[in-house]
């Protein structure tokens, strides 16, 4: 099981180095399902947590204060409305159980909030027409 973000498969105008991050670990992801998968031996598997908004602390750890390296946050009103927003989030026992569930079922991508497909479907409707990224809102609940 690896943890990325809905962060690893769409894109933000903020936060780049997060998104990236989130990116690498959705590809990691994929290229050890498809090396487990070819070795045809193994009874492992791969799935790849990909969850919105969880109601956890990451919008008040150290790491997200702009004398940290958060440069991202160093607007205090953008930083209380991303505390508002993530303090709205799924509940964490929630998220662990949609993991125990996809595992169990062997699902690989496992998502925690529906209302993030459409933009999950705008950025592959968009690389397979060639088109520019859409500038998005992103969802608040």
């Amino acid at each position: 099981m690896n943890t990325a973000s809905i962060g690893g498969l769409v894109t933000t105008s903020a936060n780049a180095a997060y998104t990236v991050s989130k990116h690498a670990v959705v590809a990691l992801s994929e290229c050890l399902s498809k090396e487990l998968a070819a070795r045809g031996d193994l009874r492992l598997g791969v799935s790849v947590l990909c969850p919105g908004w969880v109601a956890t602390g990451i919008a008040y750890s150290d790491r997200n204060h702009p004398d940290q390296g958060g440069a991202e946050l160093a607007d205090p009103d953008r930083r209380e409305r991303l505390r508002a927003v993530v303090s709205k989030g799924m509940d964490p026992r929630a998220v662990g159980a949609l993991v125990l569930e996809a595992v169990q079922a062997d699902r690989f991508y496992i998502k925690t909030h529906p209302l993030w497909d459409t933009l999950i479907k705008n950025r592959f409707e968009a690389i397979l027409d060639g088109g520019k990224p859409a500038v998005t809102p992103l969802p608040r609940d």
